[in-house]
C-alpha cells in the first residue's frame, strides 16, 4: 500500500495589520499590530500608545499582570513606549497577551497576539489514493486581517495539481480548521515528493520571503 510521509519545508515572512485597540473611560491604549509574528531568535518587540490620560502624571503599564514599563504620560496625557515579549516557545503555534495601564484613576486595556505561521493536515497517516482530512493552520493574518486561504497541490514534476479554498483565516493572527474531511489528493497522486503550500493567493507562484506562506513535502512511496 502506497503510505505518505511528511516534512515541514518552508516558512514565512511578515508585514502586518494595524489595529485593535481597548478604551476604559476617556483614556485609550493601542499597539501598532494585532498579532505579531514571533521571531527565531529574541524577543517580539511591540509598540504602544495611549491618549486620552491626565498630562504630566505617573502610569504603570502590565503584560498579563507584570509590570512591563512606568514612566510620566506627556503634556497632552499621550504615552509611547515599546514592550518586549518573549517568543513563542517550540510546540505553541500562538498566544494571546493583555496589557492594561494604569495612571492615576484612568485605566485602559487592549490585547494583542503573537503567531508562527503554520498549517497541517490531519490524519498524515493512510492511503494517499483514500486519505481523507482536515486541515488546519495558524499565523495567516500577519499581513492582513481575515484572509482567504488557499492550498496548492504541486506535483513531483512541479506542476499544480489542484487549488483548494479553504475558507478565511479569523481572529487576530488568522487561524483556520476545515469542518469537513476531505481528499488529501483530488485523484491517485504519482509516487515521489509532492508540494502542499497554504497561502492566501488564488493563484500559485512558489513561497518566496516576499509574500506569507506555508509549504509542507508530502512524500508518496510504496
Amino acid at each position: 500500500m502506497d503510505a505518505v510521509t511528511v516534512r515541514p519545508i518552508v516558512l514565512l515572512t511578515v508585514a502586518c495589520a494595524l489595529g485593535l485597540c481597548g478604551s476604559a473611560a476617556a483614556a485609550q491604549i493601542q499597539t501598532d499590530r494585532a498579532c505579531y509574528a514571533t521571531p527565531s531568535k529574541g524577543t517580539v518587540s511591540v509598540l504602544v500608545s495611549a491618549n486620552g490620560l491626565d498630562p504630566s502624571q505617573p502610569y504603570t503599564l502590565k503584560n498579563d499582570g507584570k509590570t512591563v514599563a512606568s514612566g510620566t504620560t506627556d503634556a497632552t496625557g499621550a504615552i509611547t513606549t515599546t514592550v518586549n515579549v518573549a517568543r513563542l516557545n517550540a510546540g505553541h503555534n500562538s498566544s494571546t497577551h493583555a496589557l492594561v495601564l494604569t495612571e492615576g484613576a484612568n485605566t485602559a486595556t487592549t490585547s494583542f497576539g503573537v503567531a508562527r505561521v503554520t498549517a497541517t493536515f490531519s490524519p498524515s497517516v493512510g492511503d494517499p489514493a483514500h486519505l481523507r482530512v482536515r486541515f488546519s493552520g495558524t499565523g495567516f493574518a500577519l499581513q492582513k486581517p481575515s484572509p482567504p486561504i488557499y492550498l496548492h497541490e504541486v506535483d513531483p514534476a512541479g506542476h499544480v495539481a489542484r487549488t483548494v479554498s479553504l475558507g478565511r483565516a479569523t481572529g487576530p493572527c488568522g487561524t483556520f480548521r476545515t469542518k469537513k474531511t476531505q481528499k488529501l489528493f483530488s485523484k491517485p497522486p504519482r509516487h515521489g515528493r509532492w508540494r502542499l503550500q497554504f497561502d492566501t493567493s488564488r493563484t500559485y507562484r512558489r513561497g518566496a520571503p516576499s509574500f506569507l506562506y506555508y509549504a509542507i513535502e508530502v512524500t508518496v512511496s510504496r
